[in-house]
């Protein structure tokens, strides 16, 4: 996995010095923590990967969203009810194609087995493809919440399990869940349900 943000990044969202080196460390274990944080919440991985197989149901529609996107290339799709994936079950290129207009995010069938829909099964179908995003070629919007993550992360590091404390008497309260702005970008990426 590679990072969503560089810890130059970081320091620039935090307006710390490029040339002061002090937090450097911390700001780099601070942007993988920041990117892992969302690949688990948002429940995929950003970053292009080498092909992933998985199983999902046939659902007796035309439309395949796989957990992972966007879709970068599709290497085989079986539809086998008996799961033993052999040439008979493999569906041809020309029958299938990557959806770019919703995202990448869907594969639809044209016209496969003369209906163009996936037979109604459990793990019937079989998808291997490559997904994700070249490296440091990440959506704006998403490297702008790892930043604001990690900067959560830093500026909250010295308030750790507390969620208030009084100083001189004023009462000071800490955040203790991620700031609403980067929920709100996590949530377009975040899967919700997968077919």
């Amino acid at each position: 996995m590679a990072d969503l943000i560089a810890t130059s990044d970081l320091k620039t969202h935090l307006q710390i010095a490029t040339a002061t080196a002090t937090w450097d460390t911390v700001l780099a274990a601070l942007a993988t923590e920041a990117s892992k944080a969302i690949e688990v919440y948002c429940d995929r991985e950003f970053t292009d990967t080498a092909a992933r197989v998985e199983y999902y149901d046939g659902n007796g529609y035309h439309v395949l969203t796989p957990k992972h996107h966007p879709i970068i290339s599709v290497a085989s799709i079986y539809d086998d009810p008996s799961r033993e994936w052999d040439a008979s079950t493999l569906i041809a290129a020309a029958d299938y194609y990557i959806d770019a207009v919703n995202g990448s995010r869907r594969i639809v069938l044209v016209g496969y087995g003369g209906q163009g829909v996936f037979t109604q099964s459990r793990g019937n179908i079989q998808l291997t493809y490559r997904s994700g995003y070249a490296a440091n070629v990440f959506p704006v919007d998403l490297v702008l919440a790892a930043r604001s993550l990690g900067a959560f992360y830093f500026n909250r590091r010295k308030s750790e399990g507390r969620t208030s404390e009084s100083m001189g008497g004023l009462s000071i309260s800490h955040a203790q869940d991620w700031p609403a702005d980067v929920k709100d970008i996590l949530r377009r990426y975040r899967n919700q349900e997968y077919s």
